[in-house]
């Protein structure tokens, strides 16, 4: 993958040993110093980490070239070649690179993830913004909304359906599913949800192990296997500060088998979701809420990461009548009967809770309609209650249920954000 960032906003940048040192060990120096006119590279050789990627900046009359070439067993999507093109200016007015343009041993498909945190631009106002599709254009994330919570009230979100019903309603959070190996798509759910002023929330799904497959993801990523996903993830994430972003992180987890991350073994669960956070925390993210979000059945607080680990606890509340005979009741459960027993177990950690996938399937409108209604009458006796999202589309086959009931729903029959509680514990 290539991209070209174009100079319209940005100044010429001079690598420097000091600035690519960290992408991937010692340098080989083949022209000292660099700049316009000198056509000199610099090699980052690989370290002794077989999946660190040979990294070179090159310097020529017309452009500064960052390369970055992976090993075999480093998947090559997660490292773009990026070409910066500057406009002529003198030399004094080069900027000053300072500290290191990247975190250790990664690049990241983005232009915010890149420059501008690392440059001082002292003849033009730094601009940040993400690589555009061909024929797209992209607002800078300095100039999109920044979306906050309420703070009076629970919040109320979406993860829409492809059709886009929930489009041009007014909500507080926007939710996506996100392949943790495409930090390109991640950026582009978190831009999504900030033009629409809503909050991020990102559900990473952990599916496969860097260059491998899903099926021990979760010791792969404790033993360090998948560090260079993590860290593009989480500079995708940093270069939206200040705004927040909800990480959902490997959720359901207690639904054993039903996804690569979902183990029988708790422990495992809990050393790659704790590695996870922490690589997080060692490059610096500070706007992120961890949501640790099992489906809620009766083991999931086996799996809880511990306290220093979670902001919020999620939870999924599905009603579909098939669902319920299936499991020993004898019509459709209500909400509050749903709900009411994940509370319980999921109430104990103290932590605000988010319903992060709510849905009801049902024969007709008329009946999901009066099924949210009851839902909203009850809300306000679970004080813990920090936001509600609706999880609207059709739910994904899976093993654990053949069917696939339909959770989509119209705007006509969601609340409006002010009628959601306004007793919950809240957590910014």
């Amino acid at each position: 993958m290539a991209a070209v960032i174009t100079a319209a906003s940005l100044t010429p940048v001079i690598p420097t040993a000091t600035s690519v040192h960290a992408l991937a060990g010692p340098l080989t120096p083949q022209a000292s110093p660099m700049g316009p006119g000198s056509a000199s590279t610099l090699v980052a050789t690989p370290s002794s980490s077989f999946r660190t990627p040979v990294v070179s900046i090159t310097a020529t009359d017309t452009a500064f070239t960052l390369a970055a070439t992976p090993t075999p067993q480093l998947r090559s999507s997660l490292l773009p070649t990026t070409t910066i093109v500057p406009l002529p200016a003198p030399r004094a007015a080069m900027p000053t690179v300072i500290g290191t343009l990247l975190p250790p041993r990664l690049a990241l498909p983005t232009a915010d993830a890149i420059l501008p945190p690392r440059i001082v631009a002292p003849t033009a106002p730094r601009t940040s913004s993400p690589i555009p599709a061909p024929g797209r254009t992209t607002p800078t994330l300095a100039a999109l909304p920044l979306a906050t919570l309420p703070t009076n009230r629970a919040f109320l979100g979406i993860y829409d359906s492809p059709d886009a019903p929930f489009a041009g309603v007014t909500l507080d959070v926007g939710h996506t599913f996100i392949d943790w190996g495409d930090s390109t798509a991640l950026t582009r759910g978190i831009v999504a949800a900030r033009q629409k002023q809503r909050v991020p929330l990102l559900t990473i799904e952990p599916w496969r192990s860097d260059g491998g497959t899903g099926q021990n993801v979760l010791r792969d990523t404790t033993q360090g296997e998948n560090d260079v996903i993590i860290r593009a993830n989480a500079w995708a994430i940093k270069a939206n500060a200040p705004q927040v972003v909800l990480v959902r992180f490997a959720h359901e987890m207690e639904l054993t088998g039903n996804y690569p991350w979902a183990v029988a073994d708790p422990g495992e669960y809990i050393r790659a979701y704790r590695h996870y956070v922490d690589l997080f925390h060692s490059e610096g993210v500070t706007n992120v809420r961890w949501v640790w979000s099992p489906a809620g059945n009766a083991n999931a607080p086996t799996y809880y990461p511990g306290d220093t680990y979670v902001d919020y606890v999620g939870v999924s509340i599905l009603g579909y009548k098939a669902w319920d005979v299936r499991f020993g009741a004898d019509d459709a459960v209500p909400f509050d009967e749903l709900f009411g027993g994940k509370y319980a177990t999921l109430s104990r950690f103290g932590k605000p809770i988010i319903i992060a996938e709510l849905g009801v399937a049902s024969d007709t409108k008329a009946e999901q309609a009066q099924w949210l209604r009851d839902a909203l009458t009850v809300m306000p006796k679970y004080s813990l209650l920090a936001g509600v999202v609706q999880f609207n589309a059709v739910n994904a086959p899976n093993q654990w249920a053949g069917d696939t009931p339909d959770w989509r729903i119209t705007p006509d029959i969601l609340w409006q954000p002010e009628d959601l509680p306004r007793n919950p514990v809240f957590l910014r």
